[in-house]
This record gives structure tokens, C-alpha cells and sequence, in this order.
């Protein structure tokens, strides 16, 4: 499995423990996008915390995705749930755009 890069937060980058997956280039380029997204998150964590944190982002969002796909309408009950206000739906939705162009092209 690739090895994900963490963020210190002088900015340095240093590896940290693989996410799960099934290896590539295209894991890896999917692995630097949840890592610079989780970035400011990660630089406040001890170092010996930040694979748990990245696995369990990717386990979380890997369940937002196959909601999404498999039951849409419930998928955006739930996110009206968890963000009520709809401007700020908005900009997790510009956002989520930004992710899926970094981490897939």
C-alpha cells in the first residue's frame, strides 16, 4: 500500500502509515488529496495520531460516497441534517468539487 505524507505543521511533510486500499497511482494521488484536505487538522495532532485520523476520514468519507450512490435522496436528508444552513452547503459542495479534481484529475 502507498505510504500517505502528513504535514507537520512547520509544513514539512513526512510519511505516516498507509491508508487502506489497493495501491497505485491513482490511490496515491486519492491518499495526498485527503491528506492536504485534513492538513491544518493534522498539523494539531501528535504525530503518532495522524494514520488513525486519515483512516478514519477515509473510512467516513468512503460511507458519504456509497450513500450517496446507492441512496441520494437519503443522502441529502442527512447532509441537511448535519449542515442546516443551506449557504454552507454550498461551500462544502464548492469544496467537494476541489477534492474530486485534486484527487482524481
Amino acid at each position: 500500500m502507498p505510504q500517505t505524507q502528513s504535514t507537520d505543521p512547520d509544513g514539512a511533510s513526512s510519511e505516516s502509515e498507509p491508508l487502506r486500499g489497493s495501491g497505485g497511482s491513482g490511490w496515491q494521488r486519492y491518499g495526498g488529496a485527503l491528506t492536504r484536505a485534513m492538513s491544518e487538522v493534522l498539523a494539531e495532532l501528535p504525530e503518532e495520531a495522524r494514520a488513525h485520523a486519515l483512516e478514519t476520514a477515509d473510512y467516513w468519507l468512503s460511507i458519504g460516497i456509497q450513500l450517496g450512490l446507492e441512496r441520494p435522496d437519503r443522502a441529502r436528508s442527512l447532509l441537511e441534517l448535519i449542515e442546516a444552513d443551506e449557504g454552507e452547503r454550498a461551500s462544502l459542495a464548492e469544496d467537494a468539487a476541489g477534492f474530486i479534481e485534486e484527487a482524481l484529475g
